[in-house]
């Protein structure tokens, strides 16, 4: 075989050394988690001692290399009187859990405690609330990083509750 040849496959061998090393380099410089956002659905007012449907969707906002390994998805509103629990549309054997019947507020979370989280979602959620009083009032879902505290992205909810 000729010189020629055995130059091509080494300048060959050598562009496609350089080639997977550029890859390698900006594949690890891109390794980065994904961002998340929480949208909320809710009538802008609701009956006193009525429940009424709420929806959340979390979803990816910008997809990273990675999700989160240890998340918490907390609730709190500052009304005492107000009740958030899953609607049953979100279980799969209503005989067998009986957590749609968990006050999310009274708990701080919804669902788990902790759970992980993929660098991909489109999880759509119902739920129902509830209010023993008139008046205004709001719900703050926050998406929460628990390795550090941090929040990845938080919503609020407000929405007047009325006498009919």
């Amino acid at each position: 075989m000729s010189r020629i040849f055995y130059k091509r496959i080494i300048v060959f061998v050598l562009s496609l050394s350089i080639c997977i090393a550029i890859f390698a380099f900006f594949n690890f410089q891109n390794n980065t988690h994904s961002s998340y956002q929480i949208s909320l659905t809710s009538p802008s007012e609701i009956s006193v001692n009525k429940t009424s449907d709420m929806k959340l969707l979390l979803s990816t906002n910008n997809i990273g290399n990675k999700g989160y390994e240890n998340v918490s998805m907390k609730v709190s509103s500052p009304n005492e009187t107000l009740s958030l629990w899953l609607n049953e549309e979100n279980l799969s054997d209503k005989n067998a859990n009986d957590n749609n019947t968990l006050d999310i507020l009274k708990v701080g979370f919804l669902g788990e405690e902790n759970f992980s989280l993929s660098n991909f979602i489109n999880l759509s959620l119902a739920l129902d609330v509830l209010a023993t009083e008139s008046g205004e009032y709001s719900i703050t879902f926050e998406l929460v990083n628990l390795n550090n505290n941090s929040i990845l992205t938080s919503k609020t909810i407000n929405f007047y509750v009325i006498n009919l």
